[in-house]
């Protein structure tokens, strides 16, 4: 793993190797930015760097003025990166989000703690990288406080997360912050471009997803695909039948039972990502629709309401996401949006 296996983020990268190359790394990094903008990968290029042999070498011939071997990228070839490459660098931790947990514990931050105790083998950092760093408790996030205001010269934090403000300003105050942008999304289909699955799908995916992983494990699901379709012929029934949209969505909810209820937040995302889709044909900007095989329909049908009543469609679409924290019903929540279509 490289900088250069991270797309995009020119910035963060010149960032990061100027660290290595001038000898100020820090001893705790905030990675903050949006899913699928490459902070974990970006981490673990940058704990690899640190470890490389090729790296520390470098350093040390730039102070004997003897300098002719990169210092700001991992080598990948010498022992040190293949050790890290599998997984076995004992002074290197990952600490992530447990299955079905809304929260780090206590518990994995005492993990954490006895083992920075020990100090690191031969002349290595101990470095860990907290993923979803958002959800530490606060006993979680008071915990680390201690190695964060008073770090071992061998020690080096990596915490990732979504939104910086949703860390708390203890641990904001004490860490070097850098900002990732969104991933630009040429390079997010670029990622999917071996995948066998229609241009428009994949966009969807991508749309919905906000990242090339998540966007994959979408493609993967048997029902997404078909809940493109089901999208597309509930609102042509509301339209003009609210009633057999409402028996549509009955039959069709029997058929995936087992995770009905995520695959009705889909459902209603793809539902205001349409009527968005209506709002730009009405406005004569087909250019920037989505569902491209329906450009044809959708261009007749965008004409036959006001540009208001769209407008309402999307509104009530993303109000309906909005509560589905509250309202746990998803099925009578679009039920009862689809009636409405025909009285908006």
């Amino acid at each position: 793993m490289s900088f250069a296996d991270v797309p995009g983020q020119e910035q963060v990268k010149r960032f990061l190797r100027g660290n290595l190359r001038n000898r100020s790394v820090s001893h705790a990094y905030l990675f903050s930015g949006p899913r699928g903008s490459g902070k974990l990968a970006m981490a673990r290029a940058f704990a690899q760097a640190i470890y490389c042999d090729t790296v520390r070498d470098a350093l040390e011939a730039l102070d004997a003025q003897e300098a002719s071997k990169p210092i700001d990228e991992a080598c990948g070839t010498c022992i040190s990166c293949r050790r890290f490459l599998h997984h076995n660098i004992i002074d290197y931790k990952e600490i992530t989000l447990l299955k079905d947990k809304k929260s780090i514990s206590v518990e994995q931050i005492r993990e954490l703690q006895e083992e920075l105790k020990f100090r690191p083998e031969e002349r290595r950092k101990k470095i860990y990288i907290i993923d979803d760093a958002h959800t530490l408790s606060m006993s979680s996030a008071n915990s680390m406080l201690k190695y964060l205001e008073e770090p071992g010269a061998d020690q080096m934090a990596i915490l990732l997360t979504p939104n910086e403000r949703s860390i708390p300003a203890t641990v904001l105050s004490r860490v070097q912050l850098v900002k990732f942008v969104p991933p630009n999304p040429h390079q997010l289909m670029a990622q999917l471009a071996e995948q066998p699955h229609e241009e428009e799908l994949k966009i969807l995916a991508l749309q919905l997803a906000g990242n090339a992983d998540d966007a994959l494990e979408l493609l993967a699901k048997e029902w997404f695909a078909e809940y493109r379709a089901l999208v597309i012929e509930l609102v042509k029934h509301a339209l003009q039948q609210p009633a057999a949209a409402v028996v549509l969505l009955q039959q069709r909810l029997g058929k995936w039972k087992a995770d009905w209820k995520k695959q009705l937040d889909w459902l209603a995302q793809m539902l205001e990502l349409l009527f968005r889709d209506m709002i730009y044909h009405a406005c004569q900007q087909s250019h920037k629709a989505l569902f491209s095989a329906q450009s044809e329909w959708l261009q007749t049908v965008s004409m036959t309401r006001e540009l208001s009543f769209w407008l309402r469609c999307a509104e009530g679409a993303l109000e309906m996401r909005r509560k589905r924290i509250v309202n746990t019903n998803w099925q009578m929540m679009l039920e009862q949006f689809f009636i409405l279509m025909k009285a908006r």
